[in-house]
């Protein structure tokens, strides 16, 4: 990343240097060996990591990676983050990581050591963040048309897998019967729903222990995400997030010509329903 390597091996000098009470991380959250291990990626990506090692100029492609990844889950996950923020975070990573990789791709012209499949993020990554981001914008624009509440901490399969998970639980005590038939679902469903609306009328301030998931989103919601967002809006925030990338993305050294910064910041479009396309 520019005049920096991204490793683990700061991670692990932080472990062994700096007390636990003060990152919480472990030797286990660094083995990456468990690919769906979302709570080791959220300690990593902590906002008490990403302040630890600032005094450590090395460490500066490492904390860049890690903001990112903080960026993302908290465009989905933080409930009382204003959908502004939301766009931003989002955006943010995708004009980070666009820079990246075409900086990365004019160096392994000239070095051919490098990769992008050995010095990058893969492709199934990168692809599915420039997936969430375009998803992101559409389904705000949506919601702004119909006047409803924009809530993408429900937008993936956690929920459905809540819900199963909800329903093979939802057992006497101590019992080890979790298999059930249509008919033992169907009258499950009221018990799960009355759960739900006591979570849901209380804005999340009371929550069933066992029903609390990270991955369903954090934190109660705020009146900021009952409002939708505007065109204008999302035009302003874009390039917002577009000149804080580059400049940050400079800042490490991944310096472009412009003729290349424009090659790799594609615009970003948006086609509605009721006209021929909006440029944002």
């Amino acid at each position: 990343m520019g005049k920096y390597f991204v490793s683990k091996q700061h991670l692990s000098a932080l472990i062994q240097e700096v007390t636990k009470d003060k990152h919480h991380l472990t030797a286990y959250d660094l083995e990456g060996k468990d690919k769906m291990n979302f709570e080791s990626i959220n300690k990593l990506s902590d906002n008490r990591v990403l302040e630890l090692p600032k005094d450590r100029e090395d460490a500066t492609g490492t904390r860049y990676l890690l903001k990112i990844t903080r960026y993302i889950l908290d465009a989905f996950l933080i409930k009382s983050l204003s959908n502004e923020n939301r766009v931003y975070n989002i955006w943010y990573v995708v004009f980070f990581l666009r820079i990246w990789r075409y900086w990365l791709k004019e160096i392994i012209k000239e070095k051919k050591e490098f990769s992008l499949k050995e010095n990058w993020l893969t492709s199934n990554s990168y692809t599915g963040i420039e997936l969430n981001a375009h998803g992101l914008l559409i389904l705000l624009v949506k919601c702004h048309e119909k006047s409803e509440q924009f809530l993408p901490w429900l937008y993936s399969s956690q929920p459905c897998e809540k819900f199963f998970r909800q329903t093979r639980s939802m057992t006497t005590t101590n019992s080890t019967i979790v298999n059930f038939d249509m008919l033992d679902l169907l009258y499950r469903r009221n018990r799960i729903q009355a759960i739900d609306d006591i979570v849901a009328d209380s804005d999340d301030s009371f929550v069933f222990a066992r029903e609390k998931n990270s991955k369903m989103g954090t934190s109660s919601r705020s009146e900021a995400t009952h409002r939708t967002t505007s065109l204008i809006e999302l035009r302003i925030i874009l390039e917002q997030a577009e000149k804080d990338a580059i400049m940050d993305t400079s800042a490490v050294g991944m310096l472009l010509r412009e003729h290349s910064l424009k090659e790799a910041l594609a615009t970003v479009s948006l086609t509605l329903h009721y006209s021929r396309g909006l440029r944002l």
